[in-house]
């Protein structure tokens, strides 16, 4: 019988970020403008019977500075977090899945309440820095990604984990949409901060769950908090890594090969993601900040539609064929935004590519089953941390490439999520054979072994 666990902090965790990140964005764009001397920056640049190029230079101008804050900002939050989520999930291994889970879960209700003050009493921007610095030092959205993937993977058999790890994006995927839906909405009606104190409410509450209600999916040897502790600064959540990469060779490339594909993917969605509210807070769009946050909706939403279509085709067609077809959904997704230049053909093109969630569910799987459940950890603390990895690099193609495209080619962004995308499918279609048969091989031992043992218990 299925039993909800950490399905309510994915959802949740993903519902913060979202809406944390959008109206941070949106803060960002119009603090930026007004200081820029940007008046009524959502209307007169897109007007172009009166608008003057120097409006136009000034508004490129804006984007191109907002952008880049984007950029700081991911990067103040990604870079401590790639060391931090790798202990955190090896760490879990040996003093169970809670402890590390309330750890980024604090940090993000830091984070949350820097940006209200910050909001509030119009500080400076960098001020925000310090929110991501303090997140990403707890291991931010990434270490609670790991933790509660490790959570789901101890409480499944190899042959569930594919569909448990899809309930899983689901829930985040619903998160984010809703985040999405009313962020942008509450933002034009009550301003930036009032909606912020949902955050702040939904996380204490994660906190009390993990806490009081959550049973613990790995227990450890001794339950007291100073022994956790010192785990922690001991060297074992990094000898319980390096255990996972050494041990079998094979199984090590298998890993690196579907984590670079995964890797990319996330690659993908996290420029894309960044990158499109400042693009159509631009002309010649100007969204509204509802508006964008009906986009936003829609393209995190779309990992909903790529889970059904996962449910629907895993016992018709294979895990090779499905992320073929989730690939190319994105490939035509980022083709219909390059034409884009009306609202309808923005959001059709956002749509076309809600099948992309389908491929991320299937390389977490397929990594978790080449480990055993000692392991499983250690591999998503890797996943997690190649998730931050993969913020910080998309910062820098997405938003830079924007930032520096912006006033001659916006759309090149799109170019460059179809390139990876190609990349994606040539590295899959080679590894995926390998991997599979691998998987098949380990799952037939330990049948045999289950077996064997069964045996010998029947003539004991």
């Amino acid at each position: 019988m299925y039993r909800v666990t950490v399905e309510p902090i994915l959802f949740f965790g993903m519902l913060s970020v979202v809406m944390y990140s959008v109206i941070s964005q949106e803060y960002v764009y119009n603090s930026l403008a007004n200081s820029y001397g940007l008046h009524d920056h959502n209307l007169d640049p897109c007007n172009a019977t009166s608008v003057s190029p120097a409006t136009k230079a000034l508004s490129a101008k804006v984007s191109a500075a907002s952008s880049k804050w984007t950029l700081y900002l991911n990067i103040a939050g990604c870079l401590p977090s790639l060391v931090i989520t790798i202990i955190s999930g090896s760490w879990g291994d040996v003093v169970g899945r809670k402890p590390p889970l309330c750890v980024s879960i604090f940090g993000l209700l830091v984070l949350v309440i820097i940006y209200m003050l910050t909001m509030h009493f119009q500080l400076p921007l960098y001020v925000l820095l310090f929110g991501r610095i303090f997140s990403g030092l707890c291991g931010d959205y990434t270490a609670v990604l790991g933790s509660c993937f490790a959570y789901l993977s101890d409480t499944s058999t190899r042959r569930t984990r594919t569909l448990r790890v899809a309930i899983g994006e689901v829930s985040i995927s619903i998160g984010g949409v809703t985040g999405s839906l009313i962020s942008g909405v509450w933002a034009d009606a009550q301003g930036y901060v009032t909606p912020l104190w949902l955050l702040v409410a939904g996380l204490c509450s994660c906190m009390l769950y993990t806490v009081f209600l959550l049973p613990e999916s790995n227990l450890p040897e001794v339950d007291s908090v100073i022994w956790k502790l010192r785990k922690l600064c001991s060297p074992e959540p990094f000898v319980g890594l390096w255990n996972v990469l050494r041990i079998e060779t094979l199984r090590t490339k298998y890993i690196f090969g579907i984590l670079f594909c995964f890797f990319l993917e996330i690659c993908i969605f996290d420029g894309i993601g960044t990158s499109l509210t400042t693009f159509q807070l631009s002309p010649p769009f100007c969204f509204s900040n509802t508006l964008v946050g009906y986009t936003v909706a829609l393209f995190t939403g779309g990992f909903i539609f790529g889970i059904l279509f996962l449910k629907l085709a895993k016992s018709r067609i294979s895990e090779k064929w499905i992320v073929t077809i989730a690939v190319f959904s994105n490939i035509l997704s980022m083709l219909m935004l390059i034409f884009a230049r009306s609202i309808w053909i923005m959001f059709v093109g956002i749509g076309i590519g809600c099948l992309q969630g389908a491929a991320t569910v299937i390389f977490r799987s397929l990594m978790s089953k080449l480990v055993e459940s000692n392991e499983q950890g250690s591999v998503f603390s890797l996943i997690a941390s190649s998730e931050a990895i993969a913020g910080l690099t998309s910062s820098f193609m997405f938003n830079g490439l924007y930032a520096a495209t912006v006033a001659t080619f916006p759309f090149s962004i799109m170019v460059l999520a179809i390139s990876i995308d190609v990349v994606i499918l040539v590295v899959f279609w080679f590894m995926y054979g390998k991997v599979s048969q691998h998987v098949l091989t380990k799952m037939d031992e330990q049948n045999s072994n289950l077996i064997s043992d069964e045996d010998e218990n029947v003539e004991t």
